[in-house]
């Protein structure tokens, strides 16, 4: 059971931005090359670290205080060997699933990041037990199944399901998944990309819906949106392919 909501102020207020609307994805892209992310939403705060175009953050506009509308709250992954150059503290709660990795907070002024989801989603529609994405040159498919704990190997904690398949998994809150992913493809001009499973193993009850899209960025980089939930266990996840390849993906917590 993950006990998520011991928070510094500080992060418990950038927090409470996250839980109140679903995050959104932004890419780093300034005419520097970098970004300076900042302590506070002003321009004389601490910087805590300098982040390279590029690169992603989860975050929040804060439309609700005219001082900070300027400004987005952002959660960003370094790995941990990269931690050390980040001038802040990294914060206690993080889902399982990105061990390796710490997460911070800080903020960025607005014009600095680009927003993935305001560019042209792609069209979707179901094929046969296929959820498919899909543009002129790229075909995204997900399917789902039921969850049969039979044909795992299951790990408790006190009652609460720790791990599946000896891996931290997201999507559940300490209980049994009832969906896992079963499929994931994509082709790009009817050429098949590599897509390694343990990308998408542990992560369970996927929303193919409304909460799943692509988008394609700058230098045709391709970013595969999922927003997956029991309810309790909801997650973000943004799977990310560049030059033909399957490069990383993000997962962040939706709550409390």
């Amino acid at each position: 059971m993950k006990l998520k909501c011991f928070l510094s102020s500080f992060s418990l207020l950038l927090f409470t931005f996250f839980a109140n609307a679903q995050n959104e994805f932004f890419v780093v892209s300034d005419t520097d090359g970098h970004v300076n992310i900042r302590a506070e939403a002003r321009v004389d705060s601490k910087i805590i670290y300098q982040m390279n175009n590029g690169m992603i953050v989860s975050g929040y506009i804060d439309n609700l205080d005219s001082f900070k509308k300027n400004w987005v709250a952002v959660q960003f992954y370094l790995p941990k060997s990269e931690a050390k150059n980040v001038a802040a503290k990294p914060e206690d709660w993080i889902p399982d699933v990105m061990n390796g990795f710490s997460l911070f907070t800080g903020y960025i002024y607005k014009d600095r990041l680009m927003n993935i989801e305001e560019g042209k989603a792609f069209k979707t529609k179901w094929v046969d037990d296929h959820f498919l994405l899909y543009n002129d040159s790229i075909k995204i498919k997900f399917s789902s199944a039921d969850f049969q704990k039979e044909k795992h190997k299951i790990e408790k904690k006190q009652g609460f399901v720790t791990k599946i398949d000896g891996r931290f998994f997201a999507g559940t809150d300490g209980d049994l998944p009832r969906h896992e992913i079963k499929n994931f493809s994509i082709e790009i001009n009817h050429r098949k990309i590599d897509i390694p499973k343990s990308c998408y193993q542990d992560l369970y009850e996927p929303n193919l819906n409304r909460f799943t899209n692509a988008y394609l960025g700058q230098d045709q980089i391709l970013y595969i949106i999922m927003g997956n939930s029991d309810a309790a266990g909801w997650y973000d996840v943004i799977f990310i392919i560049k030059d033909g390849k399957y490069i990383t993906r993000y997962v962040f917590d939706g709550g409390c």
